[in-house]
């Protein structure tokens, strides 16, 4: 693997040799990211255990931010704004990188949602009764992110709008 630390968006990272460790830390932040400490920690312990002839590297990960814009029904008013926050709230913990996913148990490098997940995750909320209208729009960060199949995905703008399911 290339030396992710010299160019993390190398989409052929083979050298021989060279070796790079992702970390990510367990953190409830929207878009965890090691600290300096972090990676020094992490790249000294590795460096006295590492075979002698390996060149190793620590960094951090890229991201995928996800925007969400969606508009759901509800068959009442009453406590849509309730509703709205559980959406919101919904979908912010599902796009967590360690937490979110499908099984709770955070996403994979270089697995972007899927739209029907977030369309059935949607209209699981107690009081949706449906998604009518939804777009998922992944944004590089930084650009060229996508492309090394090394990223992982985190919450970015969710815009949740309401209207009254007429009976």
């Amino acid at each position: 693997m290339a030396n992710l630390a010299e160019d993390p968006l190398v989409t052929n990272p083979s050298v021989p040799g060279e070796v790079s460790i992702i970390i990510v830390p367990r953190s409830a932040a929207a878009k965890p990211l090691p600290s300096l400490e972090l990676i020094r920690r992490v790249q000294d312990f590795l460096d006295t255990v590492r075979a002698p002839t390996a060149r190793l590297t620590v960094v951090g990960p890229l991201y995928l931010r996800v925007n969400v814009d969606a508009v759901v029904a509800v068959a009442s008013l009453d406590g849509a704004t309730g509703i709205l926050a559980e959406v919101e709230r919904t979908v912010t913990a599902f796009l967590h990188p360690l937490t979110g996913g499908l099984d709770g148990k955070g996403w994979d490098f270089g697995r972007k949602p899927h739209l029907s997940d977030v369309y059935a995750l949607i209209e699981a909320v107690p009081g949706v009764d449906h998604v009518q209208s939804l777009d998922v729009e992944p944004k590089e960060d930084p650009p060229g992110a996508e492309a090394t199949g090394r990223f992982l995905v985190y919450a970015g703008a969710l815009t949740i709008g309401v209207v009254l399911e007429e009976v």
